[in-house]
């Protein structure tokens, strides 16, 4: 399942102890424990989506004047920043992924593709990532960690399209196409550690993608996807670290960890969980949704560890009537965690939504764990 333009179906169930003293200076409607949910969406926009995270700023896009525009924000509605270029005629796009100053993502434009696009925190420093080459019909960008970024090129041949995993050397300014190659039709790259890329790749059986790996060569290609599994996805990666999803032939859907291997695939879902997908990791905290069998929606939620205990519903801290919800990244800036999402507003609308909270002192995982499990039960039945 991909999480485009649309609200998200995610959940995660707990509750932290402790105070939120240190977050009483940022702007936020609703506060609780360890965590506090900061509304992103600014009253000028029609609608907006957080995709990415760098430290304590955000990005993703916001609708105004009919054209969805880039945007980054500095952890509050009001610090909203526009990134589409003054010149150049581009007509709208999106934020999908960030690391250190750098953030990528795609423009559209009067010729009728999508390109690629790096930023540097202004509309000004946009830089067209897109080959222009005659066999692509247009680029886009999902992330980037050091120089290194990827996403799909659209790959056409006669009457034919395919998506195709592509990679760019940001500083050099290369790009690479890396699908597999021959018995594969398609394939797309959500995530990257700096070194190696992670997405999925269709082997041509039906219609079934699989998880994947590669190491910046189309015969690099390393399939993650489990036995168990109809299809799978990473869409996150840390240094040894990959997340995403499996759905099992009776389309229960698990969120899902892996070290390198499809034989190290981990089950993330939480107890009560009809499914659960995970987004996005720092290597040891990873953020997504989960959809429990007492739920009415996907909520959004993140796990403090590889243990499926670990999780905490993020809903709890939203107000009341919002609908369904995702967490799409992470990241860590000093002694706070920041988790970035969207979800559908109290008029219907999708909205932009952060939530922050404080990294757990050594030793106080487990006992957070088993608080987090109790709490997200609780959680749950004041939801129906």
């Amino acid at each position: 399942m991909t999480i485009q333009r649309r609200c998200y179906r995610k959940a995660i169930t707990g509750i932290v102890t402790s105070a939120c003293a240190a977050f009483l200076a940022l702007p936020t409607i609703t506060a609780r424990a360890d965590w506090i949910a900061i509304y992103l969406h600014n009253a000028a926009s029609y609608q907006s989506q957080s995709f990415a995270a760098a430290g304590a700023t955000q990005g993703g896009w916001a609708r105004m004047g009919g054209i969805d525009r880039p945007v980054l924000w500095n952890s509050s509605a009001q610090s909203m920043q526009v990134l589409l270029p003054q010149t150049g005629g581009w007509l709208g796009g999106e934020v999908r992924g960030m690391n250190g100053s750098r953030q990528v993502g795609w423009l559209g434009n009067q010729d009728g593709r999508l390109h690629a696009a790096v930023w540097e925190g202004s509309g000004d420093s946009f830089v067209d990532l897109d080959p222009m080459l005659a066999q692509y019909r247009g680029t886009q960008a999902n992330a980037i960690r050091g120089n290194q970024a990827v996403g799909t090129a659209h790959y056409y041949f006669g009457n034919q399209a395919e998506d195709h995993a592509a990679v760019w050397n940001v500083a050099q300014g290369t790009f690479r196409d890396i699908h597999p190659g021959s018995g594969f039709s398609q394939s797309r790259l959500f995530a990257t550690d700096g070194e190696y890329q992670g997405g999925w790749a269709n082997p041509g059986v039906r219609v079934t993608i699989h998880a994947a790996m590669w190491h910046g060569t189309p015969e690099s290609y390393v399939n993650l996807h489990p036995s168990i599994a109809h299809d799978s996805q990473v869409e996150g990666m840390a240094p040894g670290v990959q997340v995403g999803y499996a759905t099992t032939p009776a389309g229960a859907q698990m969120a899902a960890l892996w070290h390198g291997t499809a034989e190290s695939f981990q089950n993330l879902n939480p107890v009560g969980a009809y499914a659960a997908e995970i987004h996005a990791t720092t290597g040891s905290i990873h953020v997504g949704s989960v959809f429990m069998n007492s739920g009415h929606s996907w909520d959004p939620c993140v796990w403090m560890s590889d243990s499926p205990s670990s999780f905490i519903n993020l809903r709890q801290f939203l107000a009341p009537g919002w609908g369904d919800a995702g967490a799409t990244s992470v990241s860590i800036d000093g002694d706070r965690i920041y988790v970035t999402g969207s979800g559908a507003g109290l008029n219907g609308t999708v909205e932009a939504l952060l939530w922050v909270g404080t990294v757990p002192a050594p030793g106080t995982a487990m006992v957070l764990g088993f608080g987090m499990l109790l709490g997200g039960r609780r959680t749950q039945r004041r939801a129906r």
